[in-house]
């Protein structure tokens, strides 16, 4: 009798529980589709928003338009397909609770500074430091705020000062050497390859000396770092709606835990072999200027009073804490995530966008030729190292216009914000003010820089846009470009990524020819439906003619590895990558194929 009692009241208690958690689901979702009704109601004339369903939200007319797209697709275009499709405001909310908490989608380059750059600034949304720890820990400068963002930032800033980063260019121009070698060997044997994957080897070399001095040779030899860093990028969820649940797959935690030991033991015994030379009696001050160095300054003297004239004393020299060990693996694993994911994208699709535009290439050659004039890589190689001012913007402005234009067209990432109850923004142009409580404050860079009114024929690859001289076209509007964000909470390292990838185009564009080979339907260099070659000049990026994104298909199909004509649409590992790592090939300059 007592085992049946105890039987009914497991099963009261069961019931109790299940109908409690289905009665806070449904006040969750009456409370999310509540609050987004409310907006449209509220802004029925602007229409914030895309078809709202009482009980679906905006789950079917987001699916509306991921169904007519690649399905591994980086999110950051349903923002922009949205607009397009439902005719939004450059400010709307989106509610597909509970598969991901609302967003508020900021299309506008001043309501965008609203929230980053003035005294509303927003912080960081807070789910981006739960899907970035398995990457880079939870105290890092992307996704950390408060006192701990401003600790770090104040901490490593110094060493990626532009003026810092001047002195550290003979360092990458070595790490770029070997770049231009394997280029040379790929376009010999005419193989296929992946860009990206060795456009990474090259950043992460870079990374590695300018911030540790340490040579990781990872162009010339396997190098467990890299190669768990990167299992580490493929590991993490991606676009699924299931992403969140995914994150907590028992074997995605062993692997991520497994990567972790790896990059976290190969960091450590760096930065303490550099820390040792740091502080030996061998030392010279000429020696302690990698960013590893002055961020052991700035620690010192903030943290032992003294201790900075004393570390010029490698004897008396205050040992580093173990606070400062552990936040500089962080940051060093930060700085590695940021060129692996980003700088060596951004690389890829220059060369990607030069192939398909071959008079923005002639003009960035002639411009190289001016200022190496006849020079072979290894030549030029040595003139950069023995006047660094040869990479300036002054002395290289088309070569600064192409990189910008590049980042426009692919930017690696967006920015999310928290929203706060005390935040509303305001749009300049109708008066209209917004909430941002208890929403994911989406910047979206992809759709803003695609926007015609601030980018005129925005799906052109048209550097001359960022030059001043260039009356085509207007200078993009103030805070619009933003592929390093804006305010306090920019890139740190956008000084490194563009003196970096200045390099690699100095020491490769004038020797070398590269071109897509994707295989399949649509793999060749003229997109779908254009009905002209792409790369005469003037020629759109991808697309239809008139420079604006065309409609998606109607229905879901085979055909479906295209974004607006591009093969090499990007997809999220970490941040936005080429699709299939660009598979291409490459030939020296004067033996490319008339039909490649």
């Amino acid at each position: 009798m007592a085992a049946k009692l105890d039987s009914w009241q497991l099963w009261r208690a069961m019931a109790f529980a299940s109908a409690f958690g289905l009665a806070y689901f449904c006040l969750r979702l009456y409370q999310n589709r509540a609050k987004i009704w409310g907006l449209l109601t509220n802004h029925c004339q602007s229409k914030p928003g895309p078809p709202h369903h009482w009980l679906f939200g905006s789950i079917p007319a987001l699916y509306n338009i991921t169904k007519r797209l690649p399905k591994d697709v980086h999110g950051h275009t349903y923002a922009y397909y949205l607009q397009k499709e439902y005719n939004l405001p450059n400010l709307f909310y989106i509610d597909i609770w509970p598969v991901a908490p609302p967003w508020c989608v900021i299309l506008d380059p001043d309501i965008a500074a609203q929230v980053t750059q003035g005294d509303m600034a927003l912080p960081k949304y807070k789910n981006m430091q739960r899907y970035l720890e398995p990457m880079i820990d939870a105290e890092n400068m992307v996704s950390s705020s408060g006192a701990m963002w401003k600790t770090l930032r104040t901490m490593f800033s110094p060493g990626f000062s532009p003026r810092h980063m001047v002195t550290l260019i003979p360092d990458m121009v070595d790490c770029v050497l070997p770049f231009t070698e394997t280029l040379a060997h790929l376009a010999t044997s005419g193989e296929k390859f992946l860009m990206e994957e060795e456009t990474t080897k090259v950043t992460v070399d870079v990374i590695g000396k300018v911030i540790l001095d340490a040579d990781l040779n990872c162009q010339r030899s396997e190098n467990e770092l890299l190669n768990a860093f990167r299992d580490q990028a493929d590991s993490l969820p991606g676009n699924s709606p299931l992403a969140m649940y995914m994150a907590w797959e028992p074997r995605r935690l062993l692997r991520q835990a497994r990567n972790r030991r790896i990059i976290d033991g190969y960091i450590r015994n760096a930065l303490l072999e550099r820390l040792q030379k740091n502080g030996s009696e061998d030392a010279t001050q000429g020696d302690n200027k990698y960013v590893i160095d002055m961020a052991l300054d700035m620690h010192t003297a903030q943290s032992h009073p003294g201790g900075l004239e004393k570390r010029k004393s490698p004897s008396s020299s205050p040992a580093p804490d173990p606070d400062f060990i552990r936040h500089s693996i962080s940051q060093m694993k930060t700085f590695l995530f940021a060129g692996h994911d980003t700088t060596s994208s951004t690389i890829t699709y220059v060369y990607h966008l030069l192939s398909l535009n071959r008079g923005s290439l002639q003009r960035l050659r002639d411009e190289h030729e001016r200022v190496f004039p006849g020079l072979s890589a290894a030549a030029t190689a040595a003139a950069i190292k023995a006047d660094p001012a040869l990479l300036s913007n002054k002395s290289l402005p088309y070569t600064l216009a192409v990189l910008w234009e590049t980042l426009r067209l692919y930017p690696a990432a967006s920015a999310v914000r928290s929203g706060r109850a005390a935040v509303r923004v305001t749009d300049a142009a109708t008066g209209a003010s917004y909430p941002t409580d208890g929403f994911m404050v989406w910047i979206v860079h992809w759709a803003m820089h695609r926007r015609a009114d601030l980018f005129p024929a925005p799906l052109e690859f048209r550097p001359e846009r960022f030059l001043s001289e260039d009356a085509g076209l207007p200078a993009p509007p103030r805070d619009a470009w933003r592929p390093f964000e804006k305010g306090p909470r920019n890139c740190v390292g956008q000084e490194l990524a563009t003196l970096e990838i200045k390099i690699i185009m100095a020491l490769t564009v004038r020797y070398f020819d590269v071109a897509a080979a994707y295989d399949g339907p649509g793999a060749d260099r003229t997109p779908w439906g254009s009905g002209r070659r792409v790369g005469t000049p003037g020629a759109r990026m991808a697309g239809t003619s008139r420079g604006d994104a065309g409609p998606l298909p109607k229905k879901q199909g085979l055909e479906l590895n295209q974004v607006d004509g591009e093969r090499a649409y990007q997809i999220m590992i970490g941040s936005a990558k080429p699709k299939d790592g660009f598979p291409c090939r490459v030939w020296r300059v004067g033996e490319m194929p008339a039909t490649s």
